[in-house]
């Protein structure tokens, strides 16, 4: 779970920051890094002092970037509009067309939210919206 969390983390935060393909995929591994050396100190790990500041300085920059962002559009992003810019409008409609009734919702969601899940597409695709 703390794996998928991460990703979802840096997906969001490279689809709200603005730059280049390149300069999105940066921010994504710069996000996955920093979280994954926040994850190891706060379940026991032990990262040395240098990675530590590594982390701290990387998510700092990277949060005022996103806090910024914020005000620049004057709030923040609901889940539902991060999710429509990651995937992409061909890909719903295609979902659209499938026939759900053979494959019913899991009763385990896999996401934070109450929302049901595709069983497949998991988390990142909130399918609620189609029904």
């Amino acid at each position: 779970m703390d794996g998928e969390l991460n990703r979802c983390i840096a997906l969001y935060a490279a689809l709200m920051l603005e730059g280049t393909p390149a300069e999105k995929a940066a921010y994504y591994s710069d996000v996955k890094k920093a979280y994954s050396i926040r994850s190891k100190a706060v379940h026991g790990g032990r990262p040395s002092i240098d990675k530590l500041e590594d982390g701290y300085r990387t998510a700092s920059l990277i949060l005022i970037r996103l806090l910024a962002r914020c005000v620049e559009i004057g709030r923040v992003p609901t889940v539902a509009e991060f999710d429509q810019a990651a995937v992409p409008k061909t890909l719903y409609k295609a979902f659209d067309r499938l026939d759900f009734s053979l494959h019913p919702p899991l009763d385990v969601c896999w996401a934070p939210s109450s929302q049901p899940q595709h069983p497949i597409a998991g988390k990142l695709l909130n399918i609620s919206r189609y029904f």
